[in-house]
């Protein structure tokens, strides 16, 4: 089966809590949901009808059964899902406090995860070559031997060599506690770019990605429109009226920012990774448009991404 989207990387079981706008010390009772954003946006896809997949590893217990059950219910291609011995499936635990306060807890990750386990060797080379879109985020790069499974794979569909319609996604997702210093998350992403049709990131990961002050970081700055210039590297992810991603695309083999703003209506600022690309990416293959360059009145028109509060019923991965 040709995938219209595959995804490598994170997965993990989302612990959040019902009880909303109080600390997880003082939560009652949590629900437990498939998590981790590139399963979120293999998701998200599948309940758009697109044929999607996901690259990754999860502990051989029984949360890691919870995840492949999880993911065919949404009828997610779990073929290139398998256990690692000897680990633990990954849980995230968050407190829920509108409108801004999100705290993530992490566990299961340190000194390594599953799904940083998958290696180069273990890749199904064509099915990535000729899947329609190909997405990854930067936390696979953050340690061996995901790293080197994330450039293969990217090599084995070079940008110069994608078809009509294809496009290759980099979600710069910088997540400090994962890395040694910016300057190391720079330096692989570097070597992923080259291969990218379109990078989506705020404004803290695009400097993380190609350097603060460089030209490129000044040309995203000033894309946006004057009235929305706070910089989001004080404030949260998508706290403020304006897109909560930027999209890059290159033009002859350089990098510049597209005017591809779409209007959210927000209530929450979590997981603006996964429900804004998940709702723009398969409007826009409906389109026959590129993503990075839809019209921002286009944009508006065929992407409708209204944010209400942030609940597990609100999560790509929630039922209808």
């Amino acid at each position: 089966m040709t995938h219209e989207l595959l995804t490598i990387g994170r997965i993990s079981v989302d612990i959040y809590p019902n009880d909303i706008g109080v600390g997880l010390e003082d939560v009652q009772s949590f629900g437990k949901y498939l998590g981790g954003s590139p399963s979120n946006v293999a998701v998200a896809a599948a309940r758009h009808g697109r044929r999607s997949g996901v690259i990754t590893r999860t502990g051989d217990d029984p949360f890691g059964i919870y995840l492949h059950r999880e993911l065919r219910k949404f009828k997610v291609d779990d073929g290139f899902v398998t256990p690692v011995p000897g680990l633990q499936t990954p849980a995230t635990f968050c407190a829920i406090q509108p409108p801004h306060d999100f705290p993530l807890y992490f566990y299961g990750r340190f000194p390594t995860a599953p799904d940083l386990q998958i290696k180069a060797e273990e890749l199904d080379l064509e099915a990535i070559k000729d899947a329609g879109i190909f997405w990854s985020t930067v936390t696979g790069l953050c340690q061996e031997p995901s790293r080197s499974a994330h450039l293969a794979a990217h090599e084995a569909r070079p940008r110069t060599g994608l078809k009509e319609g294809q496009y290759t996604i980099l979600d710069l997702d910088y997540r400090p506690m994962f890395w040694a210093s910016e300057d190391e998350a720079r330096a692989e992403v570097a070597k992923i770019l080259p291969h990218v049709t379109v990078a989506i990131g705020n404004d803290k990961e695009c400097a993380v990605a190609v350097g603060e002050g460089t030209r490129t970081s000044r040309l995203i700055a000033s894309s946006r429109p004057a009235s929305r210039s706070r910089s989001s590297s004080s404030a949260p992810k998508a706290s403020w009226p304006r897109p909560v991603r930027n999209a890059w695309y290159p033009r002859r083999f350089r990098w510049r920012p597209s005017t591809a703003w779409v209007r959210a209506t927000r209530s929450a600022v979590l997981s603006a990774t996964d429900c804004c690309p998940a709702g723009l990416w398969p409007r826009s293959w409906t389109t026959r448009t590129p993503p990075a360059r839809l019209s921002p009145p286009a944009s508006r028109a065929r992407t409708r991404c209204r944010r209400r509060r942030r609940s597990p019923r609100c999560s790509p991965n929630a039922a209808a």
